[in-house]
């Protein structure tokens, strides 16, 4: 069964303190819409999209002077701002519990030590999921590049802080295999031991002979039976 090892603090690791840094920086960036810069044009610029008439441009520019619109500003689709907020802040989620579920589990068999290596390579993947959802905000939306090419960096220096801590990890694997065998060989001794037991010796003895006077009696009832 595992347990979880106290003496080490989360808050205390590089690769959680660079993570709730991002976070952090993430969700001021969330606040302001992904710092979407919002298309201003001029009224002209309309009649040509949406190919007005003659007679409708003129009545569209003649309202637009008459009530000071000089520029008209284009929202970016709310739809797709919220579909990649919710993405990042569950991938943030999901990465984090990850690494908490990863950090309680403290291997004594060769089982918990592959347990927690699965936490672990599934926090490192969701920095890939992360890096790919800004690197699409970063191709699709009208944003500050160099603005998101800072947090693309920064999720690649945070898998690789996790990939680090998941590398340390191989000698507690050296740990666990140098004990196990230990164990082993120990039992093989103790095992070696006892057959040299003579009590042991008679006891085998003994039993043997039960084993062959039961295995008689069924023969002889199995004989009885058959006659009848």
């Amino acid at each position: 069964m595992s347990v979880v090892y106290g003496e080490r603090g989360l808050s205390d690791m590089e690769f959680w303190k660079f993570l709730c840094r991002i976070e952090k920086n993430m969700i001021f960036l969330l606040l302001h819409d992904f710092g979407v810069k919002n298309r201003s044009r001029e009224p002209d610029f309309y009649c040509r999209i949406l190919k007005f008439s003659e007679e409708d441009k003129q009545k569209f520019l003649e309202l637009c002077e008459k009530y000071s619109i000089w520029k008209i500003t284009d929202d970016y689709p709310e739809w797709l701002i919220k579909r990649f907020r919710d993405k990042i802040l569950d991938t943030l989620a999901s990465i984090k519990q990850n690494i908490r579920d990863a950090n309680e589990v403290y291997p004594y068999y060769e089982s918990e030590f592959y347990e927690r290596r699965k936490y672990q390579d599934d926090a490192i993947r969701g920095c890939g999921e992360l890096y790919d959802i800004f690197t699409l905000c970063k191709d699709t939306m009208p944003v500050d590049a160099d603005r998101y090419e800072k947090f693309v960096n920064a999720i690649e220096h945070e898998a690789d802080l996790l990939k680090g801590w998941r590398k340390s990890d191989n000698r507690i694997l050296k740990q666990i295999r140098k004990r196990e065998a230990k164990e082993m060989h120990n039992g093989f001794k103790i095992i070696k031991k006892m057959f040299r037991d003579e009590t042991l010796i008679t006891y085998m003895h003994n039993l043997e002979s039960v084993i062959t006077f039961i295995r008689e009696y069924l023969n002889s009832m199995a004989t009885t039976l058959n006659k009848g």
